[in-house]
Parts: C-alpha cells; structure tokens; sequence
C-alpha cells in the first residue's frame, strides 16, 4: 500500500488522524502515524500517539477473566450473584433467570446497552428474528454496512455516551443499569452491550479482591503494555491525542468532555499501536508459547 493510498483511506472515513501497524511472524514490521492527533495545534499522529481503543477494552478485560478462569477462581458459568450479591436476581417475563459470565463476556445475557428503552430494544431484536444476530449481519455484508453506520451514529445521540460524572467504583457504575428490565431472555439472543462488561469486571474484582482498576493496570504491566492506560482525564498522559466526532451536516469537531469511570471494562482504556500489535501477538502465540 502506498502513502498515497493511505491517505486516501484516511480522507474517505474522514478521520483526523490514523496509526497503522503491521506485525509478520510476532515481531512489529511497520508503524506510522497518518494525519494529525490534535487538529487544532496541528501536532501529527506518530507510532507513539496513545488513543482511546473503546471497545477493545473488552478484549484485554477479557485476558483477566480467563486469567482467572484457568487458575480455576473463576467459574463461567455459576449465576453472577455468587460473586457480586448486591447485583439484583432477574427475572424475565416474570420468572426468575441466571444471568452467568459466560453470557456476559459473550453478549447474550440480556442486559441493555446505552439505549434504555427496553421495547425499542425488542424490537430492533424481533426484526432480524434469530438469535443468531451478530452473524446474520455479517452475511448481508452491503446492507449491514450503511445499517453499522447508521446505528453508530445513534449510539453518538445516546445521553449514556458522554457521561460526566466520575464513578470512585465498579459498584457504583453498576447503579447506571442494574435496576433495569433485561432485552431477552439470557443465552437466547446476541445484544451487544457495554454495561454488561461493567457486571464482569465487578465479577473480577471480588475475585481478585482489589478495586478493578487498580489490578486491570497490574495486568498491563504484567502483559508488557507499558504505553496502555485507563482513560482517566486528571494525568498527564504524554502523545495523548485530541478526541474528535462529527456533526449532522459531517464536519469534524472536538467531542464532548466525558469520564468513562462507568466503563472501564467495556470502553475505558488508551493505547498505542505498538501495545495493540503486541496484545494481539500474545493473543495469536501464547498458545504455541506454552506448548514449547
């Protein structure tokens, strides 16, 4: 691929800015910063820009619960209560279910994402009539297209998306949706969902018994991803970029301030793409690690 060619692919999604990086065999072959990290003061992204991952954050999350999955302190599959007791019993069209971890860190255990109007929900839901979701969509790859974006654009509308306030704990974020009525029933639909990564790592952290953010940074350092950060405003983070969204008529703007306390599991994590090429080599070889 030529410069020129990622620039034109930079110019079409209307990004700011980009970072791309290749890896051949685990080891980093490339990496480069397209475009500017902070438009404003015209600074350009470079290889070390650290940047908001969203929902990648689930991914790495996920590398602590199977952690602990292996290390046999973690049972997938006993009800959440278990671990976490102030979480409420549920109940779906008025009897009572288990909601587990494996269907959280799967999407299918029926509790909301950012939209809280649960029939809106069920409708979106009902109309795909699977509870093969995700890989219905992926199949009608055209049409799913301009629904993604579409869809993402709403997510951007939802007043959950930039949330200010600051959360001092898991369990205080959980009070964003613990109350509320499930989509469906748990394991019989896909529904993606953020807060349901916050119910995980409450699980995580009555396991390991400290607060999650405090052992999710153990576990960076443990990994190696020494430039990965929780997306905490306070510090001084440096190559930090700017955040930036679009407005109806397309044109790039600075985001909303937001304090993503209430999702660190799920969406609260900064990274570079050295620390995401190498998560995704330790993803890729561990397995072959261990065997040799």
């Amino acid at each position: 691929m030529t410069k020129r060619e990622e620039m034109s692919i930079k110019d079409e999604t209307g990004a700011p800015g980009i970072v791309v990086g290749v890896s051949i065999d685990g080891k980093p072959v490339w990496q480069e910063g397209l475009g500017y990290a902070d438009i404003e003061n015209r600074v350009l992204c470079t290889e070390d820009t650290v940047m908001r991952i969203a929902s990648i954050s689930k991914s790495i999350t996920m590398i602590a619960v199977a952690k602990l999955w292996e290390e046999g302190k973690l049972d997938l599959d006993k009800p959440v209560q278990e671990y976490v007791p102030y979480f409420p019993k549920k109940t779906y069209e008025g009897k009572k279910v288990d909601i587990t971890c494996r269907h959280l860190v799967s999407h299918l255990s029926g509790i909301r994402h950012y939209e809280k109007n649960v029939k809106k929900e069920q409708e979106k839901l009902d109309s795909v009539s699977s509870k093969f979701l995700y890989y219905k969509f992926l199949k009608e790859d055209k049409d799913n297209k301009n629904k993604s974006i579409k869809e993402s654009q709403e997510e951007l509308e939802m007043k959950e998306y930039f949330i200010k306030d600051k959360y001092e704990n898991v369990k205080s974020a959980l009070d964003l949706f613990k109350d509320d009525p499930l989509i469906h029933k748990p394991g019989t639909k896909f529904l993606y969902t953020t807060h349901g990564w916050t119910l995980v790592s409450a699980m995580v952290e009555a396991v390991v018994k400290e607060p999650f953010d405090v052992y999710i940074c153990k576990l960076f350092k443990e990994l190696g991803l020494t430039k990965t950060y929780l997306d905490v405003n306070e510090p001084i983070i440096y190559h930090r970029s700017r955040h930036y969204c679009k407005d109806k008529k397309g044109k790039v703007q600075n985001t909303p301030y937001i304090d993503n306390s209430y999702k660190w599991a799920g969406g609260g994590f900064l990274s570079t793409v050295g620390d995401l090429l190498k998560f995704g080599n330790i993803m890729l070889y561990s397995l072959q690690y261990r065997r040799n």
